[in-house]
């Protein structure tokens, strides 16, 4: 049998957070009020390339290009990106333009360590782990995202995301939205393209008083697919409002309503064969790469209403204060021909449906989820002997609460056999039938009705102190979380098989993480991070059956961060190279006498380099992103399937990497035209690490999963994905027009 792998113990680790603790504790007894003058921030190499506006906003500049030189993702507090003691990388909005993104699983490409974003679902895969929540402007967020009103794409990698709660400790994204402008502009962008792609973005901006501003973005995407039938529609309204009371003194609202409604484009079959009665699944059957199996009844409506209001105040040189609410709607509604999902159905090499597949079987859901939120932020900027301890502390009070009601309804194959729904289809002559419950009331009977809540009340302390002027940098933070679940399950009451199940649960959870950033050379520092994180899968928690078992512990991790960072040229040219080990922890798994167990562990190591560079001179401007990723991330406990472990983590290459590259012309023969390209390059995964296990039965009574179906060994093979834009500019008047072939 194999054995699990071990990670390295946390336990050396423990005195660093309370070493730091100590820290915070000394520097707030001994602070003083005195004028913040100029911040040295390590700031002793570099000039600011980012208007700072305030203590904990961060607003992009017009020299930013394909990277950023600050963010407030990474500390909940405006701070340079290579100060902080772990990886953040940055996607401005001034890319997406440029290489015509409509996908935002495009932009993530370009981001090392990534395996896949769907901005429907919302789900990720970051250095091997996936990736289930996002923020938007530090506020959860739960999928359906469109790059009509973003701003910026902020990726805080590793378990120091915790600082906002739960995550994974794979990281977190942070969408940040745009911003009212204090200058009149409007904009209205078009395409149009092949399979009937149109989109239309029209954006205004500007004072509507000399206190208040607003910005006001539509957006609507029509697009199709190489495959038949697939297609996406997307339609966003959003808009904000900001009201300087005074120049220390801000208030800024916003809403935003975003409708996707997506009919899929099929994953490739598994190619099955039937060999001496033992089945065996081959390897994908690309043959028919371009059969869309879904059909035109597959449909996923997704709809999210989201209000946003922050208040932001500077009592004097030393205290500021910010203060937030959230508010979220999301009605999801789906129909489907495939429960199963993923690999099913599968495409039969032998047997009397050879040539076809099987596997279909109907059914269809809806989701409401809700939710609110508010964050208190207090941060004090001081120094300390004499102006040697530059000091920034803040303490943060936050609370969330989120709702799901998801039931869900399905067919059994003969009740679905009997009504004319195909659970066979042949790809050369398809047919297409969903059973609607309007039309069939009695087809379908309820699989799961569940109503669960949670709420996390939580509060963080963190402090940093800057020495010789920025050199040497320490940070330490401690963050404390009540969880706390409800869940109901119905689903055997209102089939009349069982009692209502109802499980109320709290839990605390400590997350510390400390680190170091320190200069090496002028404008090269290095840095190392500790953290640790926590996880609650609030999307899939559910109370189990009356009676059964409950194991609700929810998933932790640790990990550490460490490299070196750059930011030269005056903060033109921005790279990270550096490496990480993770750790996640209670991992759902099922131990060899068949009890589902917070029992697993995943072990996650990579190497990461990302690097960003803007390279201005009176012919043309030339923005440049570069960038690899190598990740490692297997299996070092999943229970009693042994054949799982030292695989590696499905859907996520042990190799990526990408190049993008923009020039703008501002002289000469060429003066309005820019030209950009993006290259990545994916390396093969595996889609199925744990499915299609084996279970071998021992005289102790004991089961383990010693081998597989197949499943496990099919691979994607490594690709390259190229984009290529040409545009044309010029001004008549007041105007700026652009044009461009994508």
């Amino acid at each position: 049998m194999k054995k699990p792998l071990t990670p390295v113990s946390s336990t050396p680790f423990r005195l660093i957070p309370a070493a730091g603790c100590f820290l915070m504790a000394a520097s707030l007894a001994f602070a003083q009020a005195a004028d913040s003058g100029k911040s040295g921030e390590g700031n002793d190499d570099s000039k600011d390339e980012v208007v700072q506006l305030s203590d904990f906003m961060v607003y992009s500049s017009p020299d930013d290009g394909y990277g950023a030189s600050m963010t407030s993702t990474g500390s909940r507090v405006a701070e340079k990106i290579k100060n902080l003691p772990y990886s953040i990388e940055v996607i401005t909005s001034e890319m997406m333009d440029d290489l015509a993104f409509t996908d935002l699983g495009e932009d993530f490409a370009y981001v090392s360590s990534f395996g896949g974003f769907d901005a429907g679902s919302g789900n990720i895969n970051l250095r091997g782990l996936g990736v289930g929540k996002q923020l938007r402007n530090g506020f959860l967020r739960i999928g359906v995202i469109d790059k009509a009103n973003i701003e910026r794409i902020e990726v805080i990698k590793g378990p120091s995301a915790a600082i906002y709660g739960e995550s994974l400790p794979a990281g977190l994204i942070n969408i940040v939205t745009k911003k009212p402008k204090t200058k009149p502009a409007y904009k209205l962008t078009t395409r149009v393209g092949t399979n009937d792609l149109f989109r239309v973005d029209a954006e205004a901006t500007g004072p509507l008083t000399k206190k208040l501003a607003y910005i006001v973005d539509v957006s609507r995407l029509k697009q199709g697919y190489d495959e038949p039938y697939a297609s996406l529609n997307t339609t966003v309204y959003s808009g904000a409002v900001s009201y300087q009371f005074s120049p220390d003194t801000s208030l800024l609202v916003d809403a935003e309503y975003i409708s996707r409604a997506n009919v899929p484009s099929a994953p490739i079959p598994v190619r099955r064969t039937v060999v001496d009665g033992v089945t065996r699944n081959e390897d994908l059957a690309t043959e028919i790469a371009g059969f869309n199996w879904y059909g035109p009844y597959e449909l996923t409506q997704r709809e999210v209403t989201t209000f946003d209001a922050t208040f932001e105040h500077r009592f004097n040189s030393v205290w500021s204060l910010r203060a937030a609410a959230n508010w979220f709607k999301r009605e999801t509604e789906g129909r489907n021909n495939n429960i199963a999902g993923g690999v099913n159905p599968t495409y039969n090499t032998t047997g009397t449906n050879a040539g076809k597949l099987t596997g279909f079987v109907p059914g269809y859901g809806y989701a409401h989820e809700t939710g609110y939120g508010a964050q208190i932020d207090l941060t004090a900027h001081y120094w300390l002997l004499n102006r040697v301890l530059e000091n920034r502390t803040l303490l943060t009070f936050d609370y969330s609460d989120y709702t799901r009601e998801d039931p869900q309804w399905r067919a059994t194959a003969s009740n679905a056999a009997a009504v004319g729904f195909p659970s066979v289809q042949d790809p050369n002559n398809p047919v297409y039938f969903w059973p609607s419950p309007e039309d069939y009331p009695d087809l379908y009977t309820l699989y799961r009705s569940n109503h669960n809540s949670t709420d996390v009340l939580g509060i963080f302390l963190r402090h940093q102190t800057a020495a010789w002027q920025g050199r040497f940098i320490v940070v330490g933070g401690i963050r404390y979380d009540l969880v706390m679940e409800d869940l109901h399950r119905y689903t055997e009451m209102l089939l009349g098989t069982g009692l209502e199940n109802v499980v109320d649960h709290s839990e605390g959870h400590f997350t510390p993480n400390t680190g170091i950033n320190f200069s090496i050379l002028k404008g090269i520092r290095g840095y190392a991070n500790y953290s640790k994180s926590f996880f609650v899968s609030s999307q899939t928690n559910s109370a189990p059956a009356y009676g059964q078992k409950v194991d609700p512990v929810n998933e932790g991790g640790y990990g550490l961060d460490y490299g070196i960072k750059a930011g030269m040229f005056d903060d033109k040219l921005n790279f990270t190279l550096g490496g990480f080990y993770i750790v996640r922890e209670n991992v759902k798994a099922v131990d060899e006498n068949g009890d589902s167990r917070r029992i697993g562990q995943i072990l996650s190591r990579g190497l990461e380099f990302d690097s960003t560079y803007r390279i201005v001179s009176e012919q043309a401007t030339t923005n440049v992103r570069l960038g690899y990723g190598f990740t490692n991330a297997r299996y070092a406990n999943n229970g009693n399937d042994l054949d799982a472990l030292q695989r590696t983590m499905a859907g996520m290459p042990t190799h990526n990497a990408y190049l993008a590259l923009n020039r703008v012309w501002k002289r000469g023969a060429l003066k309005g035209f820019s030209l950009s390209v993006g290259l990545t390059y994916t390396g093969s995964s595996y889609p199925w690490t744990n499915r299609g296990g084996t279970q071998t039965a021992f005289p102790d009574g004991t089961v383990y999963i010693l081998s597989n179906s197949g499943y496990r060994d099919i691979k994607i093979p490594a690709y390259f994905s190229t984009r290529a834009s040409l545009g044309y500019s010029w001004r008549t008047g007041k105007f700026q027009h652009s044009v461009s072939v994508a």
